[in-house]
C-alpha cells in the first residue's frame, strides 16, 4: 500500500511529463477535499441540518447539539484570539451537552526544515507557530490573504479552555499528524 505521493505510476508520469508535483498526490488532495464534502452535504440534506456561517449565526436558528469543524477546519478559526471569540459565541448557541468535533494538523509533525523556519518566524512576530498566512490563486484570480491555524494537541486545550470548553479526547490519524479533537463544554 502506498500514499498518494508514492504511487509508482505517478512517479513515471511525473518524470515522463516533467511535472513538479506527483499527479496522484494532487488527485489525493482533491479527493480528500471533495469526497468528504459531498458525503457530508448529502447527510446534512437528509437530516435537514442547518448550515450557517459562524459569523452570521443568531439565536433565531435555535440551539445546536454538534458543531463540525472537520477537514482540518479548526484552522478556519484563524488565530488564538479569534478562536476564543468564536468558541465563546458558539457556547451561547449550543445545547448544554453540545460537542465540537474539530480536526487539525499538528504543525510540529513535519519533517521539513522550511516549516520549522516558518514556525520560528511566526513566533518572532508574536504569532502561533502553526498560524499560516495564505490565499488561493488560480490563473488571474486570487482570494484575499487570510490566516489559517494549525495547532498541536498540546495547544488545542489551551485555546478552547479559555472560552469555556474542554477537550475530552483526541482521535489520532495513523498516517499523518492530523487528529480530531472531541470538545465539550467545560
Amino acid at each position: 500500500h502506498w500514499t498518494y505521493a508514492r504511487v509508482p505510476l505517478g512517479d513515471w508520469a511525473k518524470d515522463a511529463f516533467g511535472l513538479a508535483r506527483h499527479p496522484y498526490d494532487r488527485l489525493g488532495h482533491v479527493a480528500q477535499g471533495f469526497v468528504p464534502a459531498i458525503v457530508a452535504r448529502e447527510l446534512l440534506l437528509r437530516k435537514k441540518a442547518k448550515v450557517q456561517d459562524i459569523i452570521k449565526i443568531s439565536r433565531r436558528l435555535g440551539e445546536f447539539e454538534t458543531v463540525l469543524l472537520l477537514g482540518n477546519n479548526f484552522g478556519l478559526l484563524s488565530s488564538a484570539k479569534r478562536a476564543d471569540w468564536i468558541l465563546r459565541k458558539l457556547k451561547h448557541f449550543t445545547s448544554p451537552d453540545a460537542l465540537i468535533l474539530a480536526e487539525s494538523t499538528d504543525p510540529y509533525g513535519t519533517g521539513q526544515q522550511g516549516h520549522f523556519e516558518y514556525h520560528a518566524s511566526n513566533k518572532s512576530r508574536g504569532r502561533m507557530s502553526g498560524q499560516i498566512k495564505m490565499r488561493v490563486r488560480y490563473k488571474n484570480y486570487a482570494t484575499p490573504w487570510s490566516d489559517y491555524l494549525l495547532v498541536s494537541k498540546e495547544e488545542m486545550p489551551q485555546i478552547v479552555e479559555g472560552a469555556g470548553w474542554r477537550v475530552s479526547k483526541f482521535i489520532d490519524s495513523k498516517e499523518s499528524p492530523r487528529y480530531i479533537a472531541v470538545i465539550e463544554k467545560g
